[in-house]
């Protein structure tokens, strides 16, 4: 008897703690890795949302103030003194005579004042406006397109070439477009439009407002945000008309050529050496676009922030978990493994068959205290139970081999008798299976004899029949025989007659070649009467027409007789064809009627065989019947000799089967008592394995 020690635990411990460590490590990259997708998502939502709300707000405001600019300008244009400036510059530019004068000579004549100044009054009330409404420029012209009235100095005298003024003059306004002063050195937005007392009035001239960009960058500076978003007005061509990082003089936006055309509702991306996201709006009837653009390094960066600062925090929230799954692990060791291990021990022992074991008694009142104190009492149990089965064991066995060597004994005698008994069974079994297939095969002879009785008869009626047939079948080939004669003959005619029609289509050839030399002829005299018709001049005349009849009387031979010569050509094929035909028919008829002629001598020949075949087939018939009868005789006596063979060979199994019945229950009793002896040697063995104890 020995009291086990506990093993190692450290494995399951180790085990345990690292593939929960593992878990956890798991568990807060995933929780780190979904918190960091939802802060860069979250962290890119605001940012977009920021651009998208700028460029919305950018291009709102930039459209009220184009609105208000257009309507100050038209405004201005319908004023009375403004329109009367206007028809005063037409009617001095008609008594200048302006309107006959090219637009070079028009400049020269105004190049010192370039404007007409026809109402000096209205001039400076213009001026004087400008002040209050960022006025940088003011000018009136005429119907004409001559200026009337110029706050400043311009560069230009005759207006009528620009773009601006023919699309307001003709459509009432010109849009607000950029240009950069080179006088002011600043970008300035003009307007234009009509000058007219009414909507539906006639245009009596342009008025053309130039402003300053105050509006408009107070605009993009109220929408952007000071080192985060910024935001720049651009016209079609890409130039930057006001930015709300300053002053921009209609420089190229850098990142326009990667810009999408068009307004474009999501946040999209460019790279101007530095990558950006932006929004993009249309203003001004889509002829300018505010972009609303921050770098993209601004929102990456929070997120890496953000994302270190997530990590981190994970990596403490691991560390603290490490150490408390450190101190479970301990007192698991104490409370649950070391115990479990003792016994783990004491019942692989037990497996090994040593039941001398001894456990320390627990005091404990948990599951692993019970289950100690179950396992010890189980142990002792085992021990008793060993001892009893050693003892019956051996009893067993002894018993078991006396009822072997009796049923030996028995088991001899049962298998002689079986053996004997199984002998005459089958043999009497192989006779009636003999006798039963000769009754057999008599019975399928005398099948075969009526069948061939049968078909002798019915081969007798199909060989009069069929010599019959093969009499008609003679006759009916002699009458083609004949038939094919004649159309031999009829074959034999009608090449005949081929070879005369391509006789005569020759002759008709050559006569054709008589009227085609004859129509040659007619040519060469009707070619030298006219050359000598006009030798003799006057009195050649009529000589001339009859030269010329008769070259046409030529021409018309002469075709009549190709025309002829291709008939004949296609005439002379065609019979060379029936001729060739007419021969391969004949050679087929001929053919034919030597088939015909061999079919006849072997229908000659078939009726000769038939009526051979028929006496053959009446004497087979005669046969058949007096065989008939033989089999059915010899068929009745061998199935009376099988049925009493069968009941013999019954006897015989009925006996041999009683025999073997009790030789199988003598074998049985034998082999369940050397099984029983095996099995308590085996109990014996195996109860013997187990070490018990001194004291056992």
């Amino acid at each position: 008897m020995h009291t086990t020690k506990a093993p190692s635990t450290s494995s399951l411990s180790r085990r345990l703690v690292i593939w929960t460590g593992v878990a956890l490590l798991l568990l807060l990259a995933a929780v780190a890795w979904f918190g960091r997708r939802t802060i860069r998502e979250r962290v890119l939502r605001e940012a977009d949302t920021g651009i998208l709300q700028a460029a919305e707000q950018a291009s709102l405001v930039i459209d009220r103030v184009v609105a208000e600019r257009e309507g100050q300008v038209r405004l201005l244009a319908s004023l009375p003194s403004v329109v009367d400036a206007a028809r005063l510059g037409s009617t001095r530019a008609a008594a200048l005579g302006l309107p006959n004068d090219s637009l070079e000579e028009a400049e020269r004549r105004f190049d010192s004042t370039r404007t007409l100044d026809v109402d000096p009054r209205t001039r400076r009330f213009l001026r004087e406006r400008g002040v209050s409404l960022d006025l940088a420029e003011v000018l009136v012209t005429d119907s004409h397109g001559y200026n009337a009235i110029t706050t400043e100095r311009t560069s230009d005298f005759v207006q009528s070439d620009e773009e601006w003024w023919r699309q307001a003059f003709s459509s009432g306004l010109s849009p607000a477009s950029a240009s950069f002063d080179e006088s002011a050195g600043r970008v300035t937005i003009s307007v234009a439009s009509a000058v007219r007392e009414g909507d539906s009035a006639a245009a009596a001239g342009v008025m053309k407002v130039v402003y300053g960009l105050g509006a408009l960058q107070s605009a993009l500076s109220a929408a952007a945000t000071r080192g985060v978003v910024s935001v720049d007005l651009i016209d079609g061509e890409g130039r930057v008309i006001a930015s709300s990082a300053g002053s921009a003089d209609l420089k190229f936006f850098l990142g326009h050529p990667h810009l999408p055309k068009g307004e474009v509702d999501a946040v999209v991306r460019y790279d101007d050496g530095v990558a950006q996201r932006a929004s993009i709006r249309s203003t001004n009837r889509s002829m300018w676009r505010v972009v609303a653009h921050t770098p993209e390094a601004l929102p990456l960066g929070e997120i890496s922030a953000a994302t270190t600062a997530l990590w981190a925090t994970a990596f403490i929230v691991f560390v603290a978990l490490s150490g408390a799954l450190w101190a479970m692990n301990a007192f698991v060791t104490r409370r649950i493994a070391a115990p479990a291990a003792r016994l783990a021990a004491a019942a692989e022992s037990v497996a090994a068959g040593d039941l001398s074991i001894r456990l320390p008694e627990s005091t404990v009142d948990d599951e692993i205290g019970r289950l100690g104190r179950a396992t010890s009492e189980m142990i002792r149990g085992l021990r008793t139970l060993t001892v009893a089965i050693k003892d019956s064991a051996e009893e067993t066995t002894s018993m078991a081999m006396d009822l072997t060597a009796s049923s030996e004994g028995i088991s001899a005698s049962s298998q002689q008798m079986a053996q004997t008994s199984a002998d005459l069974s089958r043999q009497s079994a192989d006779m009636a299976q003999t006798i039963t297939d000769m009754a057999g095969n008599s019975a399928r002879l005398s099948a075969l004899s009526a069948s061939l009785t049968t078909g002798a008869s019915d081969g007798v009626t199909r060989n009069q029949q069929l010599r019959v047939l093969a009499q008609e079948n003679r006759s009916l080939l002699n009458t083609s025989v004949r038939q094919l004669e004649a159309l031999q003959a009829e074959a034999r005619k009608s090449a005949v007659a081929g070879e005369s029609v391509a006789r005569a289509s020759e002759e008709i050839r050559e006569f054709v070649y008589l009227v085609q030399n004859i129509a040659r002829q007619s040519k060469l005299l009707a070619f030298s009467a006219g050359m000598e018709a006009s030798r003799a001049g006057q009195q050649g005349a009529g000589f001339t027409v009859v030269a010329k009849e008769v070259e046409r009387l030529a021409i018309s031979s002469a075709e009549a007789a190709e025309r002829a010569e291709k008939v004949v050509s296609s005439l002379l094929d065609k019979v060379a064809e029936s001729r060739d035909s007419s021969a391969q028919s004949a050679a087929a008829v001929d053919r034919v009627r030597h088939a015909t002629q061999r079919g006849v001598e072997s229908f000659g020949h078939v009726e000769a065989a038939v009526a051979d075949a028929e006496k053959w087939t009446v004497a087979i018939e005669q046969a058949s019947l007096t065989t008939n009868e033989v089999v059915e005789n010899t068929t009745q006596r061998l199935d009376a000799l099988a049925r009493g063979t069968e009941a013999f060979a019954a006897a015989m199994q009925e006996v041999a089967a009683s025999a073997e019945e009790q030789s199988a229950s003598t074998e049985e009793i034998a082999a369940t008592a050397a099984a029983l002896a095996a099995t308590a040697e085996r109990l014996s063995t195996q109860a013997g394995a187990f070490r018990l104890g001194r004291g056992s």
